[in-house]
Formats: C-alpha cells, structure tokens, sequence
C-alpha cells in the first residue's frame, strides 16, 4: 500500500488548538466524503491528530512559500502518524499553517 500528501491551508492567525479542531473537522468530512473506507489517500487516514515539529532555526519559524511547507512535511511526515502543521509565507505575503502529510492508500 502507498501513501498519497494531502494537505489544507490555514490562515495562520489561528492558535494551535484552532488548527487542530479544523484539522480535526477536516478529517471527518473526508471521512463521511469517503464512507470511512479506509485507504483513502485524503485526511481521514490522519487521525492521531496534529503536531507542530520545530523547523530548523535558520527559517525563524516559518517556511517562504506553501510548496516548501508541503515539501518540509512530506520530507519528514509518516503516512502511519499525525499529520505535521507548519506555518509558510502565502503568495498573498500573509502566513498560513499548512496541515497534512502522507495518508495511507
């Protein structure tokens, strides 16, 4: 079985237990969306919830665009574990959190 990224964008003025409940209703929905299957590729394998891993110091936090924030994650999420949030710079110049990672398919 493999694993496919799936992601959302948060405005990143949410606090992390904001991010969480989204992620968390985010989960569901693709949950009913997929009549809980199983293998699905989308969110709803990301149940173990959220975490925020610390980004290398040189980045003070924040990655400069959505594509590296994806990229970061997928480069260090497991499709088994929660899914990552990370905060990256929009193209609108405003920060988002980026939530997601591998999901089992």
């Amino acid at each position: 079985m493999g694993g496919t990224p799936d992601f959302i964008a948060l405005p990143g003025e949410l606090s992390q237990e904001e991010v969480r409940t989204k992620h968390d209703e985010a989960v569901r929905e693709c949950q009913y969306n997929s009549g809980h299957g199983g293998y699905t590729g989308t969110l709803a394998e990301k149940i173990d919830g959220v975490e925020f891993p610390t980004l290398p110091s040189r980045l003070n936090g924040v990655l400069p665009s959505r594509h590296a924030a994806e990229q970061w994650v997928l480069e260090h999420n497991e499709k088994w574990g929660p899914s990552f949030a990370v905060r990256c710079t929009g193209e609108d110049g405003k920060e988002w959190w980026i939530v997601g990672g591998w999901c089992s398919s």
